[in-house]
């Protein structure tokens, strides 16, 4: 019994001292094989290799580059799926079974393994988004989506191992929020987006400006109804890009939806203020304080005080503006409307001349007008004043 239990022993030591030679035989021809760009050699030798010894540290970083090398080739593609993914799994495995050797050995070489697959993908994610772009194919930029979150995904372990010094993945961030935003992926485009503002994130070296990425937060807490991070993010993409009307006008779009009529005109004047003074500005200025005067019903709103505002800026405006014909036909209707809130004979027909006199200047400009339809609606009340000063006439 004794005797045949030392057999035992011996065969044990000496089946362990066999597999093991075999087995480091099969990490020293894989290390070999990929030295001489025999991949496929290479590949099959090193997964050998880890069917055992599976948290190897030495063989999880072999098997890391060889399939970055594979997944990097074209000619390998039918291969290998995916091998760059693949090498960033084996990096993770051998990080995790000794983070310090690995990061001795990576620090050898100055962290260039991780470094070019990140890099690479980066590339991949950019080459995905530039086709989707070029072909408008929601599916395409979810693809690069894809990509630049698993890429991220590797930033973040990069900087949690402090294997590269840029603590914020800025490009990626950038392209990731875009692809999003085009793949119809509105969380993710939330999420990339507001890392980005959150983050005061405005250029970098490859990309100039990220303001579309902030017109697009803003304009999507304002469908969504989220008026305290509509606040907070135009606050700071005004801080960024104060020489922009959108985000002013993404606020004024806001205040009419939710009918908070002050703040709507509020807002007009300062993106006035701000040196916005764009004549189709003007007009829907005019035009909302035209509304808010006849068509809001509010008994909190002042409108004596808007009346006396809205005759005194678009008659400015039109002395200033020979072309601002909206404002004149405005300008006209308000006039006429005004005449049907009075009793007084005498107000009634000074507020009818009024109107008459800028349908009548509107008129004049018939050949300048692109807009026929402007003309027609002047002619027409033209017509309606003229004949109601004859019924006064009449009744008076």
């Amino acid at each position: 019994m004794f005797l045949a239990k030392i057999k035992y022993f011996i065969l044990s030591i000496f089946w362990v001292l066999f597999s093991t030679q075999i087995f480091c035989q099969s990490l020293s021809d894989a290390q070999k094989y990929f030295d001489e760009g025999r991949l496929i050699e290479a590949k099959q030798q090193i997964d050998e290799y880890l069917t055992v010894m599976d948290t190897d540290v030495y063989g999880l970083i072999l098997k890391s580059r060889i399939y970055y090398v594979l997944g990097s080739s074209k000619q390998y593609a039918d291969v290998v799926a995916n091998g760059k993914f693949t090498a960033i799994e084996a990096l993770k495995k051998a990080t995790e079974s000794d983070k310090n050797r690995v990061t001795a050995i990576l620090k050898q070489e100055a962290f260039g393994l991780p470094l070019n697959i990140y890099n690479d993908l980066s590339n991949d994610g950019k080459t995905y988004f530039n086709s989707a772009a070029e072909r408008k194919d929601k599916a395409l930029f979810e693809d690069a989506l894809g990509i630049f979150k698993k890429v991220m995904a590797f930033s973040s372990f990069l900087n949690e191992h402090n294997w590269i010094k840029e603590k914020i993945d800025s490009n990626n961030l950038f392209y990731a929020a875009k692809a999003a935003i085009y793949a119809g992926k509105e969380q993710d485009g939330v999420l990339y987006s507001k890392k980005i503002a959150d983050n005061f994130i405005v250029k970098t070296v490859e990309n100039k400006s990220f303001q579309p990425i902030y017109e697009w937060l803003v304009y999507y807490y304002r469908l969504n109804k989220n008026e305290l991070f509509l606040n907070q993010y135009t606050t700071i993409s005004i801080l960024h890009f104060p020489k922009t009307p959108y985000f002013y006008l993404n606020k004024i779009d806001w205040y009419r939806e939710d009918k908070q009529h002050t703040n709507l005109v509020q807002n007009y004047r300062q993106l006035f203020s701000k040196g916005f003074k764009q004549h189709s500005y003007y007009t829907a200025y005019f035009t909302d304080m035209f509304n808010l005067i006849f068509s809001i019903k509010d008994s909190s709103i002042n409108k004596k005080l808007y009346k006396k505002l809205f005759e005194k800026e678009i008659v400015n405006y039109i002395k200033r503006n020979t072309k601002a014909f909206d404002e004149m036909l405005l300008a006209g209707k308000y006039y006429r409307n005004l005449s049907s809130e009075m009793f007084a004979k005498n107000n009634i027909k000074n507020v009818l001349l009024k109107s008459i006199s800028y349908l009548n200047l509107l008129t004049t400009k018939k050949d300048e007008i692109k807009n026929t339809s402007i003309y027609e609606e002047a002619l027409n009340l033209l017509t309606k004043n003229k004949a109601a000063l004859v019924k006064m006439q009449v009744e008076y």
